[in-house]
C-alpha cells in the first residue's frame, strides 16, 4: 500500500466512525520502521515504501501515532529521540512543535545483561520524556506481551516493569526524579501460560478487526463528506 491509498483509506474510514460516533477518536498508527532512511539518505526510506512522504498526509486526525521498537532492527540503546523512524517520521507529518502518541513502544532483549540493560533505557527514554521537546509525546502506551509471533524478548519481567512504571508515574506527574528505586536483581522470565493465553486472544482479535474493517469499507459515506 502506498501513501496516496493509505490516505485515501484512512479518510474514507475516519468519515464513516465520526458520522457513527462522533466521540470515538481516530488517529493514524505509522511504523516507525518504514519511515526509517535508507543508508542514512532521508529522502529514500528503509523499505521503499515512505520515499514519498507527502503522500501520506490525512485530511484530519484526532491524533498522530507511530509505533518504535528497539533491540532488533535498531540497537537496544535507541530511545526515541535516536530512532531514525521515528525523527523521520516526526519530520514529515507532524507540524512543528506539534503533540504526537506514541501508540506501540517496545525493546528487545534477551538473558540477563540484555534485560537489565533495557531498564535502564526505559529509564534515559523517562527523562528524555520531561524535556520540552519530550512533552510533544503525550501517549506513551507500551507493548508487553510475546505478541502473535510468541516473542519473550518484548515481555519485560520484574525489573523492566519497575522501570516502565516509573517512566509512567514520572509522565504522569512530570517529576526528574525516580519514583522506584531501581533493584539490582535478577529478571524473571516471561510465563509460558501467560504467552500462550496471549497469542490465542490476539489471533481471536484480530479476525474480529478484520471484520470490523470490512463493514467499514462496505458502509456508506455519510452525506457531505468525502
Amino acid at each position: 500500500m502506498d501513501g496516496k491509498v493509505y490516505a485515501a483509506l484512512f479518510d474514507r474510514v475516519y468519515d464513516v466512525m465520526k458520522a457513527a460516533a462522533s466521540s470515538v477518536k481516530v488517529g493514524t498508527a505509522a511504523m516507525g520502521y518504514q519511515w526509517a532512511p535508507k543508508k542514512n539518505d532521508p529522502n529514500h526510506s528503509i523499505a521503499g515504501h515512505t520515499d514519498h512522504p507527502d503522500d501520506w498526509h490525512v485530511k484530519t486526525a484526532d491524533f498522530l501515532g507511530v509505533d518504535a521498537y528497539s533491540g532488533q532492527s535498531f540497537p537496544l540503546a535507541t530511545i526515541l529521540p535516536e530512532h531514525p523512524g521515528v525523527t523521520r517520521w516526526l519530520q514529515h507529518i507532524v507540524p512543528a512543535h506539534g503533540e504526537y502518541a506514541l501508540i506501540e513502544r517496545g525493546f528487545k532483549a534477551t538473558g540477563s545483561t540484555e534485560r537489565l540493560e533495557r531498564a535502564k533505557q526505559i529509564a534515559r527514554e523517562a527523562d528524555w520524556l520531561l524535556t520540552t521537546e519530550g512533552r510533544r509525546c503525550t501517549t506513551y502506551i507500551y507493548w508487553d506481551t510475546p505478541g502473535q509471533e510468541s516473542d519473550a524478548a518484548l515481555v519485560l519481567g520484574d525489573v523492566g516493569e519497575a522501570a516502565l512504571a516509573d517512566l509512567q508515574i514520572r509522565m504522569l506527574h512530570a517529576t526528574s526524579t525516580p519514583t522506584i528505586p531501581q533493584q539490582p536483581t535478577q529478571p524473571t522470565k516471561p510465563n509460558a501460560d501467560y504467552q500462550r493465553g496471549y497469542a490465542e486472544g490476539y489471533a481471536a482479535g484480530l479476525a474480529k478487526v478484520d471484520k470490523l474493517v470490512t463493514d467499514l469499507m462496505k458502509a456508506p459515506v455519510p452525506v457531505g463528506t468525502a
